[in-house]
């Protein structure tokens, strides 16, 4: 199991690997990326990471080198690479056959300055493949690092404890065996294999020649309903359990909440199966750990361990690993790096709903794709070049015949797309998943094939006919609208201030040089925070990685409204804090940028100067306020904000019926969601970001209990709370010691 540590390396090359988002353990690399590019002084250096993909993705944003190519030459670029490597002298254990790959189509200069860079940082790079590369690839991937030495010092190998990794084969073997008639008896325990059948395993059909199919998962879906029996199952947050992190470190799950109904869980299902007697989950946790807590008496370690949340010492140390030349050089003989012909689809992971596994979740539904910006739908990433040479419009449906099946799907023309590669998310599509994920979107797993996310024989037919897709952003100007384009080009270095690290260290100030910065005059005294607390937050923008964390976070502590599909094409849904993503440069090889937005809780704020109840009021302590029981709903103060980042309820979404089936707050179980501390905000009400005022006060509260100041990092907000690479800081601005004080300070 490796284990990548990007805060080690100087250097990164991603391989189709998202490792900041959709890649495992994407936490973990997202703080460890953020720690190696993290800037607060013009003395700091920075990471530099490269990345080759055929679609963009959050890494592929954050890149600062990034080549794109069609994802059926990738396995070349990666044979190219170890060929210009061993031109600089790096051994590089695998077939010398890998040297007279086929390699065109691939950017030889590209790759000359990378393999340069890699070799000047030897030992202090890092290379990365993701998970739908093939077996070939990683192991190329783990030679090249062996080569450049990189392996025990940025890189580290675990045994994996505890685990059984499934395999396709095991999945091919049971459905042979169903249809042969050897299973009587078949258990489904949580999956839902009906739902993500690909095209060359009718599962489906196999399934039902069993005598006994029994499905046990905590709620029905398209595999249960075709089942004889479904056992309800429990929510994780409901039992006892426990797991094995990535470094094997050993930690109990406790349940949050008894559970709400009568469920059971996977233990308790699977002892009561092989014992024929029942005992709890609970019982049988305490029963495992007796094992491992020896040393101290149990009891008094089962209870630090549930005290701390894991058993400290327990994880593993790196393995000392060395590459076998005999097992790469069999597997890479007969390697088949791919075609550059015809038009290929390749298939994606949501970043809403997983597999389809989320895909009842309305919170993440309606959240939109980090780089699609689409909102409660599925589409066909295609470049503008290649959707003009199949004849294909912006969110046109379009049929797709692939391995002998059907599917149609809209058009999204996406910059710096790979030409003639097409990309869908998998993920939506369900018939029995609830009533929030039911017919949104469309199933495309029947396109694939189950050993590989990638299909060559594709036939791409256009319908003549358009579809709604809600988008939150438009990006539509990049393409053939010259002028539309340029107005934006224009306008982003204004909006989204960069420059190279050179740059920074030659002139520190240069955020202000780039837009006149006219001095504020305000109509009245201003208020002079010189004692008490005055609230602030920061954002780091160059270690954002717009992955919509602090989105959804957001969403969860304030009770924010899920408003539907049509209302988002509207442009009324009602995040209060927002990811905007920019392009810039070429549309056929733009720059990506994300800019988190929220309230700004501006001094002089243009919306307290326009609101005829004063329904937003600026506080003691640097807060714009919103007084709900005021608020007329005018919007005076949305048409006045120059960032806006109001939001006006355009329905009484905890109470109209057209929201029953999407909104949480109308469903009695769901209700359970929102927070007692948040008051649920009715029709005609504007709404925006408090800066979590609730946690604010509760702070205060504590600490005046105390009989202290309010200490720094004891009040977070939920979105600073939640950044998996500490990009938002919030505090006391007031507090010299303050981390938001430190960084109000910085030049950028």
């Amino acid at each position: 199991q490796p284990i990548n540590h990007f805060d080690k390396a100087e250097v990164i090359l991603s391989i189709d690997s998202d490792f900041l988002y959709l890649e495992s353990n994407d936490i973990v690399n997202s703080r460890r990326f953020a720690d190696g590019r993290r800037v607060t002084t013009e003395n700091d250096s920075m990471n530099r990471l490269y990345c080759v993909e055929n679609s963009f993705s959050v890494t592929g944003g954050m890149a600062d080198h990034r080549l794109i190519i069609p994802y059926n030459r990738i396995a070349a670029f990666t044979a190219a690479l170890i060929t210009e490597l061993r031109k600089s002298g790096i051994s590089i254990s695998t077939p010398d056959a890998i040297d007279q790959i086929d390699v065109s189509g691939i950017d030889t200069k590209w790759v000359r300055i990378l393999s340069n860079d890699l070799v000047f940082n030897k030992g202090k790079s890092l290379v990365i493949a993701g998970y739908r590369q093939s077996a070939e690839v990683h192991a190329m991937v783990y030679a090249i690092n062996d080569g450049l030495q990189n392996n025990g010092k940025t890189i580290y190998y675990h045994q994996p404890e505890d685990r059984l990794y499934p395999r396709k084969s095991e999945f091919k073997s049971l459905v042979k065996n169903l249809e042969s008639g050897k299973i009587n008896t078949l258990i489904l325990s949580d999956i839902n294999p009906v739902y993500s059948n690909s095209a060359d395993t009718d599962f489906t059909s196999a399934m039902k020649l069993a005598k006994n199919v029994i499905h046990y998962g905590v709620s029905e879906n398209e595999t249960s309903a075709l089942c004889n029996w479904h056992l309800p199952g429990i929510h994780y947050l409901e039992t006892w359990g426990d797991v094995r992190s990535f470094d094997n470190t050993l930690s109990v799950i406790q349940p949050m909440i008894a559970p709400l109904f009568k469920g059971k869980s996977q233990a308790e299902l699977f002892n009561t199966l092989l014992t024929a007697e029942f005992i709890s989950d609970y019982d049988l946790v305490r029963e495992t750990w007796k094992s491992l807590l020896v040393s101290q008496g149990f009891d008094k370690q089962w209870q630090q361990v549930l005290h701390d949340g894991y058993l400290a010492g327990s994880d593993s140390h790196p393995e000392e690993t060395s590459i076998n030349k005999r097992s790469i050089t069999a597997g890479l003989n007969n390697f088949n790096p791919g075609t550059t012909k015809g038009i290929e689809v390749v298939f994606a992971k949501s970043s809403a709903t997983f597999d389809g596994r989320f895909a009842n979740n309305g919170w993440l539904m309606e959240n939109p794709d980090p780089v699609t910006k689409v909102s409660w739908d599925n589409v066909a990433s295609i470049s503008e070049k290649t959707a003009t040479k199949l004849g294909l419009k912006n969110k046109e449906l379009a049929e797709f015949s692939i391995n002998g099946q059907k599917a149609t799907v809209p058009i999204w023309i996406m910059p710096g797309h790979a030409h003639n590669s097409i990309t869908m998310t998998l993920g939506y599509g369900r018939t029995s998943g609830g009533r929030i994920s039911n017919n949104v979107g469309v199933n495309v797993n029947r396109l694939k094939t189950s050993d590989s996310y990638l299909s060559s024989d594709v036939s791409v037919t256009g319908t003549g006919r358009s579809f709604l897709i809600a988008c939150t952003q438009d990006h539509h100007g990049m393409g053939s609208e010259k002028l539309v384009a340029d107005q934006i080009q224009k306008r982003l270095p204004m909006i989204v201030r960069e420059s190279t690290l050179d740059e920074y260290r030659s002139n520190p100030d240069f955020v202000n040089d780039v837009v006149e910065q006219p001095e504020l005059s305000s109509l009245w005294k201003e208020k002079e925070y010189t004692e008490g607390y005055q609230w602030g937050m920061s954002i780091d923008l160059n270690v954002c990685t717009g992955c919509n964390a602090c989105s959804i976070a957001c969403q969860s502590e304030n009770n924010i409204p899920v408003v539907g599909k049509d209302q988002v094409e509207k442009g009324r849904e009602m995040s209060w804090i927002r990811l905007d993503r920019y392009f810039s440069g070429d549309v056929e090889n733009p720059e990506m940028v994300f800019q988190p937005i929220a309230c700004q809780h501006c001094e002089m704020a243009p919306c307290e100067q326009v609101c005829p109840v004063t329904a937003t009021v600026h506080d003691d302590e640097g807060l714009n306020a919103m007084v709900y029981n005021r608020c007329a709903g005018t919007r005076y103060c949305a048409n006045n904000c120059p960032y806006k980042v109001r939001r006006f309820n355009w329905f009484n979404y905890v109470g109209d019926s057209k929201f029953t089936d999407i909104n949480p707050a109308q469903d009695d179980l769901a209700r359970m969601v929102l927070n007692p501390d948040v008051v649920v905000r009715s029709r005609g009400v504007m709404e925006k970001c408090s800066l979590c005022v609730q946690r604010v006060q509760a702070g205060k509260l504590d600490a005046k209990k105390k009989g202290e100041p309010v200490a720094d990092g004891v009040v977070q907000t939920a979105c600073s709370s939640a950044c998996p690479t500490n990009a938002i800081t919030f505090g006391d601005i007031n507090d010299a010691n303050s981390s938001v004080r430190e960084q109000a300070m910085d030049e950028r």
